[in-house]
């Protein structure tokens, strides 16, 4: 709970799923998805490389990193929308 201008105001996820008519799933399916690549070899990682980017385009850095230049249009409204709305909103306080 926190106050605004005196009044008590309930932050928590419970109180904002009610507010948002939100159900949350059982299980992140962020997190399901991260492990499942996990396991992926180089094969899979090109295939998803030629699915989202440009010809042309490479992984950066020592991870499988991808510039925001290389998506393809669609692939690429979807990264900025995470980006600006969604990763940009997020609190790790």
């Amino acid at each position: 709970m926190s106050y605004v201008r005196g009044k008590e105001i309930d932050y928590s996820l419970e109180r904002i799923n009610d507010l948002l008519e939100i159900v949350p799933p059982e299980a992140c399916d962020v997190k399901r998805r991260m492990e499942e690549c996990k396991g992926w070899d180089d094969e899979r990682w090109e295939e998803l490389l030629l699915q989202i980017c440009v010809e042309g385009a490479k992984w950066h850095g020592g991870s499988h990193m991808l510039l925001r230049a290389d998506f393809k249009p669609y692939a690429k409204a979807w990264a900025s929308f995470v980006v600006q709305t969604i990763e940009g909103t997020s609190c790790t306080s």
